[in-house]
């Protein structure tokens, strides 16, 4: 691994800086790249991955050379940057990297991680020159480094739910008005966010910035039609605030999805002016979109046993992954959780919803200060208020070996908690 981005990985990922004068400082001196750049803002709390995954696909399929920020990452740093979905190279990477930290030196301050990150993206898309960049914020809005563009082309802002509360607040309207922190005036915001606190937030602040706002379902919606899970497809219907298309083929699985497709759909309506694109784009793009940790097949075993991946890691993921379960063909055969999570979670609600739903949990033990312990984790269990047998255990291998041995034919494991998580357990079984 390069110097530059084993310096990076030395520091803690949970640090902040809040504000923003420190970093656009040290975008100053790197020439402010984030201005070369033409963005669609993509913030939310749940789903804003496979959003970003679906308008990447359907304007690459449009023939335009699209950039992509996301985070965090599954197995290597390299995934949050890419062009085309290809990523960045290592060695690119760690020279961009170098070329921040010479210019926090030149300003005279220090970057958090995050902040390090944005700021390598912002210069590698500026040297590649993509036609636009689809641009996932961190965990907030208002205080995040990747806002600092001066005009995106839209804002689109996914569900909203209690996450991150130590950081952006302990209610869904605080929560909301840090995400509608992006908002810029005249730049259209789309969002599915339907709890009403959260949107009378949202309608507030897109008034203030003179801004229209289409919402789910008043000006567009998802919905699924039917799962052939053997394809690994779901076809469903779009109504967006200016059509309407049936019999769309999507390869990411749930309900929720159809409404991320929807979200998608009416952001890319909102481009259209600016990067234009057929409905056979559209059609081709949505079904080609994936997005790896969520409700993601990693593994089939003897005996019909299958092993999925979801890096669900709050209540609202919880319930859209059980929605999914619940109508999978593993809906009535049995079910085992495979479960760690971070400390900072609310682990005693996902632990009171999913011990209804699976009969035995493997709590895996994970290195890190920022895992919960397993301890934590089966005091939520046993406090669940429904019975569900408990084991535990240290190793990954040890974990795979125990989850699949208690699991009867046909079943399937279901590993969940953490998107870190789901990365690790990729890059073991890979």
């Amino acid at each position: 691994m390069r110097s530059s981005i084993r310096r990076l990985e030395r520091q803690p990922e949970d640090q902040l800086h809040p504000g923003l004068t420190r970093f656009r400082r040290v975008l100053k001196t790197l020439g402010n790249p984030e201005q070369a750049l033409q963005v669609v803002h993509v913030a939310g709390t749940n789903g804003k991955g496979s959003v970003c995954a679906l308008l990447e696909s359907v304007l690459r399929q449009a023939g335009y050379r699209v950039g992509l920020y996301t985070s965090p990452h599954l197995i290597r740093l390299e995934e949050r940057i890419q062009i085309n979905r290809a990523s960045i190279s290592t060695t690119h990477l760690d020279q961009t990297l170098s070329h921040v930290f010479q210019a926090e030196r030149r300003a005279g301050t220090a970057l958090s991680y995050f902040e390090r990150i944005t700021a390598a993206a912002f210069l590698y898309f500026k040297s590649q020159h993509p036609d636009v960049v689809i641009l996932e914020t961190g965990m907030g809005g208002r205080w995040d480094a990747t806002n600092v563009l001066p005009h995106p082309l839209a804002c689109v802002i996914t569900p909203i739910a209690l996450d991150h509360t130590r950081w952006l607040g302990n209610t869904l309207s605080k929560i909301a008005d840090e995400k509608a922190g992006i908002f810029k005036m005249g730049t259209p915001v789309l969002t599915t966010a339907t709890a009403p606190a959260a949107l009378r937030v949202l309608h507030q602040a897109a008034q203030h910035q003179r801004t229209v706002l289409w919402s789910s379902p008043r000006d567009f919606e998802g919905t699924a039609e039917s799962v052939n899970w053997k394809k690994g497809e779901m076809r469903v219907s779009i109504r967006s605030h200016a059509a309407s298309w049936r019999d769309f083929a999507i390869s990411m699985m749930g309900r929720h999805q159809a409404q991320n497709a929807s979200l998608a759909v009416s952001a890319l309506e909102a481009l259209r002016p600016f990067f234009p694109w057929t409905n056979n784009d559209l059609r081709i793009g949505l079904h080609q979109a994936k997005w790896p940790g969520r409700w993601e097949l990693l593994a089939r075993f003897a005996g019909r046993k299958v092993l999925y991946a979801d890096g669900a890691h709050n209540p609202q993921g919880i319930e859209a992954l059980i929605q999914t379960l619940e109508s999978s063909p593993w809906s009535r055969s049995q079910r085992t959780l495979w479960f760690t999570c971070f400390e900072d979670k609310d682990i005693d609600s996902m632990a009171r919803r999913l011990a209804v739903v699976f009969s035995r949990v493997v709590i895996q033990s994970m290195r890190g200060n920022r895992f919960a312990s397993i301890i934590r984790i089966r005091r939520a269990f046993q406090k669940a208020g429904s019975p569900i047998q408990i084991y535990t255990t240290e190793s990954i291998a040890e974990g795979k070996r125990q989850a699949v041995e208690i699991t009867s034919a046909p079943g399937a494991v279901i590993a969940a908690g953490s998107l870190r998580w789901v990365g690790i357990l990729k890059e073991h079984l890979q």
